[in-house]
C-alpha cells in the first residue's frame, strides 16, 4: 500500500460526503482511505468501498488519528479533516513527490468564510502554519510518534513540530492542494480561540532567552503536555525550546495567558461569555417584540445575567438596551441556561450553547402558514388570547413594562441652549462632581445647541420630540440662574418626570413642590445630594411583581450582576454604539461589556474594581 489517507469524522456528514465525492475519482488500487468516526451522533456509512469505516467512543481528533495510524497500511500517511476539501489530483500531486520524508503543500480558505491562504513559491518554501493537514508523511518518519491525546487543541502543531524535524528530505507543491472551510461555527479550532476548551495557549515573552534558563525549558515542557505554547523573544540561546513551543520574533499574539516580561503585543482571549437568560431576535426594528425584550431586561436586570444577541438592531436601539443587558450582534459562542427565542421562524443559531430553548409566542394564530417550531424545550404563550388561538396547553405570563427609570442608577437629562449665559453652564459642571463625590450612579444627557464639554455628561444633538427623552428619564436637570417661564420643566412635569432645579421665582408659579415634584438646590448648589436616590414615585404602578414572580419560578436562582458605571480612560470608537466616546464620558454598561472594554484599555470602573 502506497498512500494511507486518515480522516477523523465527527458529524460533518454533508461535508464528509462531498469530500468522498472529491477523492473517489483519485482513487486507486494502492491507496486506501480509513475514517474513524470518534462516536458522532449517527454512525457515519458510505457507499464508497475504498472508504474503511472503524467507529470508536468519543476520544477527540487526537484519538481518532492515533487509531487510524494503528490501521494504516501505507508507506505514506496524509491526513484530511472532515469537513475540508483537496485538490482533483491531490493523490497524484503527492505521488509524484515520492520519495520524501515529509511533503509540504500550498493551501487556501473555501469561499464562505474568513480567507486565508498560503502559496509555496519554489522548492526551499515553507509553510508558517504547523498543521498535519497541508502535509504528507513518511511512515518512517513519523515511527512511533502519535498525536498528544491530551490536549484537545494545538495538538497538531505538537505532532509537526516532533515529526518534521531538521535534516529530513522535504518535498513541496506549490499548487493548492488543500482547501480548509472556515465557516463552520462549532469546529474545535473556533472553540479553541474562543476559550472554550480545556487546552489553552500559553504565551511566554522574554526579549532575550540566555543558556542558562535552564528551568524555563522544563516548565514549558510541562506545559506543552496540555497546552499549547508559544515563546516571543528576539533572541533564544535554548534551541532546544523549538521541541515543546513555537518560538518565534515578538508580534501580536492572542493567548490566554503571558507570562515573563510584559508586553502590549499580547491580547486576553476571553473566556466564552456565559449568561443566565439569552435573549434572541433577527428582528431590524423597535415593535412590540422589542417593547417585550426593553421591558423583560429592564425589570429581570440584576436578578439575572442577560445577554441581547441580534443581527440587525439600529444603533437607537442598541443604546435602549445598553444599560440593562448585554448586547451585541449574534456571532461568537456564547453559553445560557435559558435561550428565549423571539420570532418563531427564527431557527436557534448555532454559536448558542444553551441548557433550554423557551419559545416566546407573541401572536395569536391568524395565518394557517404560520408553524410552531419543534426544536423548543417550552413555548411560552403572552397571553391567553396567544394560547387559545394556538390550542397549546402551557399557561400564559403576561407581558411586563418598564419605564426605563432605575433606583440604582440616576438618569439625567438637560434640555437648554447654552446661547445666553444665564443657563448654568459651569454649575452643572460642579453638580456632576458632586454626585461622583456622593458615589451617586448616573448617566446624564444634554441636549442642546452647543456642546458643553461637561466629564461625564453626553452631548447630544437638538431633539424635536425632546418629550419622549424626558419620558425616559428619572431627573430633568435645570441649574439655570434665571428663567422667564421654563418650558423643559414644565414638559417634565407634564410626562412624570420630576426635576432637579435651583430656586427659580418661576416654580411657585407653576406650582412645583419641593421634595413632591423633585428637589431645589441653592444657587451655589448647597443641598442634600443624597436624596436623589429616592426619586418621586408616580401614583400609577403596573404590577410587575407578579411577572417577575412568574418568571423566577420558571428559571430558579441566578447569577445575574447589576449594570455596571465606567468611566472611558481613552477616546475610542465604540462598534456597538456606532460612535466615538470622549474621553471622561461615563456610561452603564452590562457587565461583560465592561470587562470588554477595560481589558482593551478604554475604561475603568467608577468603583476602581476592575
Amino acid at each position: 500500500m502506497t498512500i494511507s489517507i486518515i480522516i477523523p469524522y465527527y458529524n460533518t456528514k454533508e461535508y464528509t460526503d462531498e469530500l468522498l465525492d472529491c477523492l473517489a475519482p483519485q482513487m486507486k488500487e494502492d491507496v486506501e482511505v480509513i475514517l474513524i468516526d470518534d462516536g458522532s451522533k449517527e454512525p457515519y456509512s458510505t457507499d464508497y468501498k475504498w472508504c474503511k469505516v472503524y467507529r470508536q467512543s468519543n476520544g477527540g481528533v487526537s484519538k481518532a488519528r492515533n487509531t487510524g495510524l494503528a490501521k494504516a497500511q501505507g508507506e505514506y500517511i496524509c491526513f484530511i479533516d472532515s469537513d475540508d476539501l483537496v485538490a482533483s489530483d491531490y493523490i497524484n500531486q503527492i505521488k509524484s513527490k515520492i520519495p520524501f520524508d515529509f511533503l509540504e503543500m500550498s493551501w487556501r480558505s473555501l469561499p464562505g468564510g474568513v480567507q486565508h491562504s498560503y502559496k509555496l513559491r519554489y522548492p526551499q518554501d515553507r509553510l508558517p502554519n504547523p498543521s498535519s493537514v497541508t502535509r504528507a508523511f513518511s511512515r518512517a518518519t513519523i515511527g512511533d510518534i502519535r498525536f498528544n491525546e491530551n490536549k484537545q487543541a494545538a495538538e497538531d502543531a505538537e505532532f509537526v513540530q516532533t515529526v518534521c524535524k531538521d535534516g529530513l528530505k522535504i518535498a513541496t507543491v506549490t499548487d493548492y492542494l488543500y482547501f480548509y472551510r472556515t465557516y463552520t461555527p462549532n469546529s474545535l479550532s473556533k472553540r479553541y480561540l474562543s476559550g472554550e476548551t480545556d487546552t489553552k495557549r500559553i504565551v511566554y515573552h522574554y526579549n532575550h532567552i540566555t543558556a542558562n534558563m535552564t528551568d524555563l525549558v522544563a516548565e514549558i515542557k510541562r506545559e506543552n503536555e496540555h497546552n499549547e505554547v508559544y515563546v516571543m523573544t528576539n533572541q533564544c540561546d535554548l534551541p532546544e525550546l523549538k521541541q515543546y513551543a513555537k518560538v518565534m520574533a515578538p508580534q501580536k499574539v492572542r493567548g490566554s495567558e503571558l507570562r515573563g516580561e510584559p508586553t502590549t503585543l499580547f491580547t486576553r482571549i476571553l473566556p466564552i461569555p456565559e449568561f443566565d437568560i439569552c435573549i434572541y431576535t433577527s428582528q431590524s426594528q423597535t415593535n412590540g417584540i422589542f417593547t417585550w425584550i426593553k421591558a423583560f431586561c429592564g425589570q429581570m436586570n440584576g436578578k439575572y445575567s442577560i445577554a441581547v444577541l441580534h443581527t440587525s438592531f439600529s444603533d437607537n436601539m442598541v443604546r435602549q438596551l445598553y444599560s440593562v443587558a448585554y448586547v451585541k450582534r449574534n456571532s461568537e459562542p456564547i453559553k445560557c441556561k435559558y435561550l428565549l427565542m423571539m420570532r418563531i421562524g427564527d431557527t436557534i443559531p448555532p454559536n448558542i450553547r444553551y441548557g433550554q430553548s423557551i419559545q416566546v409566542l407573541h401572536a395569536t394564530h391568524t395565518d394557517p402558514k404560520w408553524k410552531l417550531p419543534t426544536d423548543r424545550d417550552l413555548i411560552i404563550p403572552v397571553s391567553k388570547a396567544v394560547k387559545d388561538s394556538w390550542n397549546i396547553d402551557t399557561e400564559p405570563i403576561l407581558n411586563m413594562t418598564y419605564s426605563g427609570k432605575g433606583e440604582n442608577i440616576i438618569r439625567l437629562i438637560t434640555a437648554t441652549r447654552f446661547n445666553t449665559p444665564e443657563k448654568g453652564q459651569s454649575r452643572m459642571r460642579e453638580f456632576a462632581e458632586l454626585l461622583r463625590q456622593a458615589g451617586i450612579r448616573f448617566q446624564w444627557e444634554c441636549y442642546s445647541d452647543i456642546n458643553p464639554n461637561i466629564r461625564g455628561i453626553t452631548f447630544k444633538s437638538w431633539s424635536d420630540d425632546i418629550r419622549s427623552q424626558i419620558r425616559r428619564a428619572d431627573y430633568l436637570v435645570q441649574l439655570s440662574d434665571a428663567e422667564g417661564f421654563c418650558y423643559s420643566i414644565v414638559e417634565a412635569l407634564e410626562e412624570g418626570t420630576a426635576v432637579i432645579t435651583t430656586p427659580l421665582p418661576i416654580l411657585n408659579e407653576i406650582g412645583f413642590e419641593d421634595g413632591k415634584h423633585g428637589y431645589i438646590f441653592g444657587f451655589d448648589l448647597s443641598g442634600d445630594i443624597n436624596q436623589l436616590v429616592n426619586v418621586p414615585k408616580f401614583d400609577y404602578t403596573y404590577d410587575n411583581d407578579w411577572r417577575k414572580e412568574q418568571w423566577s419560578e420558571l428559571f430558579g436562582q441566578g447569577n445575574g450582576k447589576e449594570s455596571v458605571l465606567i468611566e472611558c480612560i481613552k477616546r475610542y470608537k465604540d462598534m456597538q454604539l456606532n460612535r466615538q466616546v470622549e474621553s471622561g464620558e461615563t456610561m452603564v454598561v452590562s457587565e461583560r461589556r465592561a470587562t470588554e472594554i477595560i481589558n482593551a484599555g478604554y475604561g475603568r470602573r467608577i468603583d476602581g474594581k476592575v
